[in-house]
């Protein structure tokens, strides 16, 4: 896996591999459909539209989203 990397929105994914990023703001919804595995602050979102009043509690002011991509 990857290191760890803090980003800031706007942001999109179309990577193999498997990544964790670190977002002090995720924005207002996480769309994680089409993607092998996708993962908030441990909670799995795979495959789902997420709004922002069902993100998991932050972790370190944050949100660690893990990413592992089916893209070639």
């Amino acid at each position: 896996m990857r290191r760890n990397r803090s980003c800031q929105l706007s942001f999109s994914v179309t990577d193999t591999g498997d990544t964790c990023y670190f977002f002090e703001n995720a924005g207002s919804h996480i769309n994680s459909w089409k993607d092998q595995e996708v993962n908030i602050n441990g909670t799995d979102i795979t495959n789902v539209w997420i709004g922002s009043s069902n993100y998991p509690a932050t972790v370190d002011g944050g949100y660690y989203i893990f990413y592992k991509g089916n893209y070639p």
